[in-house]
């Protein structure tokens, strides 16, 4: 298995078909391919249609047994084509470039390969082309970035911007397109720069290129901060605990802020519920802090938010550099905000900030001499959805991984009790950029640009497409996601303090990755086949090569073999010590057991007595009682209990003989009763015979349970 192609879809006759029909002018970075739930996507530039590929199943089976599908619009493109999106569904596709956006519905998937359409070799799929006639007949309008809404139930909510500073929110439904609402992000441009189709506003920087979504609010939920105390920032954490985690059940009221980026590196944010009919207001610019006097975010291209909380925004530039910016609620009106210049015709004031952490530069193009580069090129960004803290950077040069550990750090802070301590290290805690892919060297102006970058997610795999037809698939290892030591330890060993509890807080080998990732990264290279390498090219490239192993690789190696000594070595003293400890215990365990014995004895003795001094004391009170004259307490309450019985038993007695001599004059009124029924010769009906019967035999039964609740009572007083 080749280390570049890990998925194996190199020699599959999908990207075999998509080499021979890929232009050979291409030279900016696209994103003609993405991937969702194991399938991938992929834009033919030659038939304009979708080839799809279910690698999942390819992986399982033999990979040539499985056959791409053409996916065919019902209304062809107009435009060129540089983006690909799905939905989480597989119901929708997007295919965008700046001239227009066509929507696919795709069918549903069937087995046996996961196909769709009963795995049909050409699949036709009804397209809808969004706002086809405004585009066609505004060159100078275009499509800057389309993403699907994720408050959207259906997964058929589509969000486009436009080069006019306008956002479109649009509904795919009943097998239409119906445009919901357009909001006004800013100034709408007017003046076209004569002899191009670009708005002035847009030369200037001053137009939207391009958005994302934040993690859900609750509406109002932002609470105000004094930031005139010391402690203002751990104020603002404490109040995102609260708020982060009192979330209403109620999924239609959450909103989803869309943080909006312009070409100057100006962030604004609109708050879009798909639930409210109301048209929001943009908020912004959002003030940054630090404030100093340089633009952290010159040249602006691309805008990533990391769903943590609180968000953090990763903002690229055209030069390589990327910042990341903590998104923390402000005062209304602290002095930021009362300095911050904002147009109220079209922006409301923010009621949130941007906290610099740090700024990261991209190596855009494999350096081979000292001599620094001025490459600039427009940088994507694409977030890691099975890793959090992580994602990707493509650009003409290549392919970054961006690790952002301080990203851990906050969930500590939000979630976990106040420590400064944590803040401070989260101010000191630095993100790593690894060079994944390079495709160009920075003497070289050939380039080999990225044009489509997608993550499989079984295991986690990056599958990047170049522009000379090359695929690499690689898959993504790292420690981070094993689980920490702290996991698996009971309460009270996490809250005891110890030196070998802090040192087990992280996984010794996290610990020495991390020691290993701080090696500069060495990248798959994939250069321009179309370019002629010289020897002396290829010279300075291995010495650049020897030279990063020779000054970066081998020093933090051997950091890595010092820490592993050390931590044997402490490990071996903690094992005798704790030995030590250990044979102690067992002396004190045997001490115990023969102080258990002993006790034990004793305290058979001891009760053996107890009880010999109980029967006695019972003997005593017994000829006490006996030697006593008046009677005590509980004989006089007996004596009470047997006058009440007899008083009961007489009253008993008298009840006894009124019945038996009603019963007697019952008898003899029943025999006059009888007597006269035969002279008279008529008698009783059965049914009056048998209910008087009844009622006689209940009332012998009565007499006799009298009578022998008399007899038992004399039997107990003794009376017989």
């Amino acid at each position: 298995m080749s280390t570049t192609d890990y998925l194996q879809l190199n020699n599959h006759k999908l990207f075999e078909k998509l080499r021979k029909s890929l232009p050979k002018d291409i030279i900016k970075t696209q994103n003609v391919l993405t991937v969702n739930d194991g399938v991938l996507y992929v834009w033919d530039f030659e038939d304009h249609c979708v080839l799809t590929l279910n690698v999942k199943e390819t992986r399982i089976r033999d990979n040539t047994s499985i056959q791409y599908q053409v996916l065919l619009p019902t209304s062809p493109s107009r435009f060129s084509v540089d983006l690909l999106r799905v939905n989480t569904t597989n119901t929708l596709l997007i295919v965008a470039g700046s001239g227009g956006v066509l929507v696919f519905e795709l069918p549903e998937r069937c087995p046996p390969y996961g196909g769709f359409a009963n795995n049909k070799e050409i699949v036709y799929c009804r397209s809808h082309s969004l706002d086809e006639h405004l585009l066609l007949c505004n060159p100078s309008i275009e499509v800057r970035q389309v993403r699907f809404h994720p408050a959207s139930l259906n997964n058929t909510h589509i969000l486009v911007l436009t080069s006019d500073n306008v956002l479109r929110l649009y509904n795919i439904v009943n097998g239409s397109a119906v445009s919901l609402g357009l909001y006004s992000v800013g100034q709408r441009p007017k003046g076209v720069m004569p002899g191009s189709k670009t708005f002035f506003l847009g030369l200037f920087g001053e137009t939207a290129i391009d958005f994302d979504f934040g993690p859900p609010e609750v509406s109002e939920q932002c609470l105000k901060v004094s930031e005139n105390d010391q402690t203002g920032i751990l104020q603002k954490f404490e109040q995102l605990k609260v708020s982060g985690t009192k979330l209403n059940n109620n999924y239609s009221k959450l909103q989803w802020p869309v943080y909006l980026l312009d070409g100057l590196g100006t962030v604004f944010f609109i708050m879009i519920n798909l639930n409210d009919k109301t048209v929001p207001r943009v908020k912004g610019p959002l003030p940054i802090c630090p404030s100093h006097d340089q633009n952290y975010t010159n040249d602006a291209c691309a805008i990533l938010c990391q769903p943590s909380t609180p968000p953090i925004l990763c903002i690229a530039t055209n030069n390589g550099t990327i910042s990341h910016s903590i998104v923390l609620p402000v005062d209304a009106n602290s002095d930021k905000l009362k300095r911050l210049k904002v147009d109220r015709k079209y922006c409301d004031v923010p009621d949130r900030a941007m906290f610099v952490l740090e700024i990261l530069e991209l190596e855009l193009g494999l350096a081979t001499t000292d001599t620094l580069s001025d490459y600039c090129c427009p940088v994507f960004l694409h977030a890691d959805e099975s890793r959090l803290g992580h994602y990707f950077a493509t650009h003409e040069a290549g392919v970054h991984g961006v690790t952002v550990p301080a990203i851990d750090t906050l969930a500590q802070v939000v979630n976990g009790p106040d420590d400064e301590n944590l803040m401070e290290h989260l101010l000191t805690q630095h993100s790593s950029a690894e060079y994944l892919l390079c495709t160009k060297t920075s003497s070289s102006n050939k380039i080999n640009p990225v044009i489509g970058f997608s993550l499989y997610y079984d295991p986690t795999s990056t599958i990047t497409l170049l522009g000379e037809g090359q695929v690499i698939s690689t898959v993504m290892l790292s420690f981070t996601s094993l689980p920490y030591t702290e996991d698996f330890l009971s309460d009270n060993i996490v809250n005891f303090n110890s030196p070998l509890k802090k040192m087990l807080s992280e996984p010794f080998d996290m610990h020495i990755y991390k020691i290993l990732k701080q090696a500069s990264s060495q990248p798959i290279l994939k250069l321009s086949q179309g370019e002629n390498h010289t020897q002396q090219e290829c010279y300075e490239l291995l010495q650049r090569t020897s030279k990063v192993f020779r000054e970066e690789y081998f020093k933090h190696y051997d950091k890595a073999r010092e820490e592993i000594e050390k931590r044997a070595k402490v490990l071996q003293m903690l094992k005798n010590y704790q030995t030590g400890e250990i044979q102690k215990i067992m002396e004190e365990k045997q001490n115990l057991q023969q102080k258990a014995e002993d006790l034990a004895e004793k305290y058979e003795d001891i009760k053996d007595k107890q009880e010999t001094l109980t029967k006695r004391c019972e003997k005593l009170l017994f000829l006490v009682a006996q030697k006593k004259k008046e009677p005590s307490d509980a004989e006089i309450k007996f004596t009470d209990d047997l006058k009440n019985a007899q008083d009961k038993i007489k009253s008993f007695l008298a009840g006894i003989s009124r019945i038996k001599s009603q019963s007697k004059y019952q008898e003899l009124q029943m025999e006059n009763w009888r007597k006269e029924l035969i002279k008279k010769g008529t008698g009783l009906a059965s049914i009056q015979s048998q209910t008087i019967r009844t009622n006689l035999q209940d009332m012998t039964n009565q007499i006799t349970e009298m009578i022998d609740e008399v007899v038992e009572y004399k039997k107990q007083l003794g009376l017989n």
